[in-house]
């Protein structure tokens, strides 16, 4: 019976915030937004209900079956804030909450042809030291712990290039040559892989990992993430 009250007591004196508007009003239990700012993301309705987003991303095919996400991307919009969260605040907590949305999408997406094992997008040795996590790696291990799917965590190494958050797709596509290189290949041989990432904005850094991956040949790859923008830039 502690618990409880200690987390009433908590929450009286330190109430939950908002993280876009930083509201302390009506925050949603599931989601660190407020009603009005859950309200505003955008759920991703995939046009085919086999490949998912893919039509925005036709250079993904063949090698990739499907594309799908939780919400379309949108600057300056509650889906960004919750990202920048998870990616450069280290908020466990926001985490934990799209872990469990992501669980509840691949359970209902993938239900038919469940994929063998998780790759979360590496990111580059600097990051790692910089930020002490890779944000794709956290959603990837707890989406593991619900679900029962291994995650391969090392068998891509990530060289270290300019940072893709201002370049638009076709100096994305430039800085993304080689970025990506293949450790060990033999989990992912003749398996069905998903790749897990926060945010799919031009493709670029998917079309990479695809790239090095495919030399070990998967036997299907699905790509599951956060976020996507419905026209690439």
């Amino acid at each position: 019976m502690r618990m409880p009250i200690f987390k009433a007591l908590a929450e009286l004196f330190y109430p939950p915030l908002c993280v876009h508007c930083i509201s302390k009003v009506s925050v949603s239990p599931d989601l660190a937004l407020c009603y009005k700012c859950l309200g505003a993301l955008k759920r991703f309705v995939p046009e085919s209900e086999n490949e998912g987003g893919l039509r925005y991303y036709p250079n993904l095919k063949p090698a990739v079956a499907s594309l799908n996400a939780l919400w379309y991307f949108e600057k300056q919009k509650p889906v960004q804030s919750l990202l920048e969260e998870l990616k450069y605040r280290s908020n466990t907590i926001v985490a934990h909450q799209l872990s469990k949305l992501l669980s509840n999408a691949f359970k209902e997406v993938y239900s038919l042809d469940i994929p063998e094992a998780i790759v979360p997008v590496p990111i580059s040795a600097k990051r790692m030291r910089e930020r002490g996590y890779n944000q794709s790696e956290l959603l990837a291990v707890q989406l593991s712990n619900a679900l029962g799917i291994p995650v391969l965590k090392n068998v891509l190494y990530r060289n270290e290039h300019q940072s893709q958050t201002r370049f638009n797709r076709a100096s994305r596509l430039k800085n993304s040559e080689d970025l990506f290189v293949l450790k060990n290949g033999q989990g992912l041989q003749e398996r069905r892989i998903l790749i897990l990432d926060d945010v799919c904005t031009t493709g670029s850094t998917l079309e990479a990992l695809i790239r090095a991956m495919e030399t070990a040949k998967p036997q299907k790859i699905d790509v599951l993430v956060l976020a996507i923008t419905p026209s690439p830039v």
